[in-house]
């Protein structure tokens, strides 16, 4: 028997949470296209194709990740994320505000949100919890779900051969994401409406979306490694007629094939062992060459992707039972 995933100590706080997720757990069972007949085609077409057959049937991720976040200006930053769809994710992060060091982080847990920032684990930054952070919270939970495909079980599917639509229970709430599929089953973006206040806004419901710009596979799943994600400030329902157009697609959104890159990429891959000698899988992760290059020179290391307002590389991600072996 193995010993228990160390708490990052950003998330020191919550460690018991931490602790909790890192102990769910698959199946068992192992992917068979079978699994997916009874689906709509465009989230059959979108699974057989992020899923490889045989794969473990996870249900959580252990993703490791650096990059840069915008705290007045960008400032890099390392972090280590546990997502379990339906249960919970922690993200815990640490950067730095010139030589102070700041930590914490952002949860949802026991159908709670939080997010705790810190200097030097001591001096409050940043402190926010109560509903609004929590209906936030588990739409963030909802649509990072793209990230452990093998959950699709788990969540109610409807659509037609253009639009798959999800909606996943997570503690009460129904969240229903709806992901554009390309004709070769490639993930081209994801389009949800989330609870949230945007350029603090009033909360209510905001479009949130997500462009896929690229994607590896790596043990048998091929997930995105390059994204761009943003909010639109009209809530849905408010009737201007200027409000940007709903994301939820109709069938004439439908994309013919996957859209061409703009920009070239320089992938980096990192693996490491899982919890209790379990194997692990390596994830790639894409920047642009500009922005590589000035990642390089502020940090001295490899480029990374984009999120929200985080630029990530991810390292690794640790997946129960999946051989570390790139494809």
């Amino acid at each position: 028997m193995g010993r228990a995933p160390a708490v990052p100590r950003a998330a020191h706080h919550v460690g018991t949470h931490w602790r909790a997720l890192s102990e769910v757990k698959g199946t068992g069972e192992r992917f068979a296209p079978a699994m997916t007949a009874s689906l709509p085609p465009a989230a059959r077409r979108w699974i057989n194709h992020a899923v490889a057959e045989g794969t473990p049937m996870a249900a959580a991720a252990r993703l490791e990740m650096s990059g840069e976040i915008r705290l007045g200006s960008w400032r890099p930053f390392t972090a280590v994320q546990l997502l379990a769809p339906t249960t919970g994710f922690i993200w815990a992060a640490t950067t730095r505000l010139g030589p102070l060091s700041v930590s914490g982080y952002d949860r949802f847990t026991d159908g709670c949100g939080e997010m705790r920032w810190r200097i030097g684990g001591i001096i409050p930054v940043m402190s926010a919890d109560g509903p609004d952070v929590s209906d936030s919270a588990a739409g963030r939970l909802a649509g990072e779900s793209i990230f452990v495909p093998t959950t699709f079980p788990l969540a109610r599917w409807r659509g037609d051969e253009f639009v798959a639509s999800a909606t996943w229970t997570v503690d009460g709430r129904k969240e229903t994401v709806r992901l554009d599929v390309a004709d070769d089953g490639a993930l081209c973006g994801v389009r949800m409406l989330r609870w949230g206040n945007p350029d603090n806004h009033e909360f209510g419901r905001y479009p949130f979306i997500v462009a896929v710009e690229a994607e590896r596979r790596f043990g048998g799943m091929t997930i995105a490694s390059r994204i761009r994600e943003r909010w639109t400030r009209a809530p849905a329902g408010t009737g201007n007629s200027s409000a940007p157009r709903s994301p939820l697609p109709t069938s004439s959104d439908r994309p013919r094939r996957r859209p061409r890159e703009t920009r070239s990429v320089t992938p980096c891959r990192v693996s490491a062992c899982g919890p209790a000698g379990r194997p692990s899988t390596p994830i790639a992760a894409c920047a642009s060459r500009r922005d590589a290059r000035r990642y390089r020179q502020r940090t001295g290391r490899p480029a990374s992707g984009s999120w929200l307002v985080r630029r990530l590389r991810y390292r690794s991600v640790r997946r129960r039972g999946i051989p570390s072996r790139p494809e």
